[in-house]
């Protein structure tokens, strides 16, 4: 990869968000935006940092039991002290999560666990959850349609519905299994059956931490709620949900920095279907990733980013004999 490739590439985030960021200020009131921020509710903003950190510890306990299921050896204590670490790349750095997901597998890896099964297990951490916000996403935007809880905007609605019900197929690809078994016994042949055999894999990890992914974005999403109703502005369920999975999903997106900017533009498209303007929407983005970068502070607190090769000294009191975390 040459040197103008790599700037490029890192280059991508912050430029996209401001792009984003500059076609947001041309389009909509900067004045109604800044009238919803500036009256912000502190304990309503309160509220959301404490469900972002449940959010979060939750998520960690999930990508435990993922990485458990996949022969693993990763410990509660150091899954919470990665993930917190994580948070904070993924707040500072661009590139969506990106920065955060490579550091949990460097983590797992360093702990003593194979590379290509360490970065599986956050792989099928991280698409279990948009796998669950997408099904969440698909029925309250049904649920909203029928009763007639939608306000407008039925271009949002359409491409949300199409969006969220193709990230709901994700985890029950028919045949992944059976694809790669078919394949002729050759060098590139037996890469690809590899290939389909771990993501079979993932998706049986996946489909197994259902509950705990959906608990995840419950947090996720009343965090949302809570953000907006800081700002002054209503998000009822079932619309939340709906209206919190296109924004979730556009903020992982990986051309933002710390999810600022696919995340408000998102949310200003997307809000005005539970009758809010659309510079509410922003103004509600924005308090969320406040909310994020608030919660993100008391984690680099908590669990200061170092080496990962730390992390190996610190797995071994989590995996005692008596408590052997590997499946039986």
């Amino acid at each position: 990869m040459t040197r103008s490739t790599r700037f490029v590439r890192r280059a991508a985030g912050p430029i996209g968000a401001i792009a984003l960021a500059a076609a947001i200020a041309w389009q909509l009131d900067l004045g109604a935006i800044t009238a919803h921020l500036a009256g912000m509710a502190p304990g309503w903003f309160a509220a959301a940092i404490a469900l972002l950190l449940a959010s979060n510890v939750v998520s960690a306990l999930r990508w435990v039991r993922i990485a458990r299921g996949l022969g693993l050896v990763l410990g509660e204590r150091t899954a919470l002290r990665l993930y917190f670490q994580a948070a904070v790349l993924n707040t500072a750095l661009p590139g969506a999560v990106v920065g955060g997901d490579l550091w949990r597998a460097a983590g797992a890896h360093r702990a003593g666990n194979p590379r290509a099964a360490s970065a599986l297990s956050v792989f099928a951490d991280r698409a279990g959850g948009l796998w669950v916000l997408c099904v969440i996403g698909c029925v309250c935007l049904a649920i909203a349609a029928a009763s007639g809880q939608l306000h407008g905007a039925p271009t949002a609605a359409f491409v949300t519905a199409v969006a969220l019900a193709a990230g709901a197929l994700l985890p029950v690809w028919p045949g992944v299994r059976r694809l790669g078994a078919a394949l002729p016994d050759r060098p590139l042949a037996r890469r690809v059956s590899h290939l389909t055999g771990a993501l079979g894999d993932a998706q049986q990890q996946m489909r197994a931490t259902a509950g705990w992914s959906l608990l995840v974005q419950a947090l996720s999403i009343g965090a949302l709620q809570c953000a907006a109703a800081a700002v002054g502005v209503a998000l009822p369920w079932p619309v939340a949900g709906a209206v919190a999975a296109g924004v979730f999903v556009a903020a992982s997106l990986p051309v933002s920095v710390g999810g600022f900017g696919t995340r408000e533009a998102a949310a200003a498209g997307l809000f005005p279907l539970a009758a809010a303007s659309h510079e509410a929407g922003v103004a509600a983005g924005v308090a969320y990733g406040l909310a994020q970068i608030v919660q993100s502070i008391g984690a680099f607190a908590l669990a200061p980013p170092g080496d990962p090769s730390s992390v190996r000294k610190a797995s071994a009191p989590d995996c005692a004999p008596d408590s052997d975390p590997r499946p039986r």
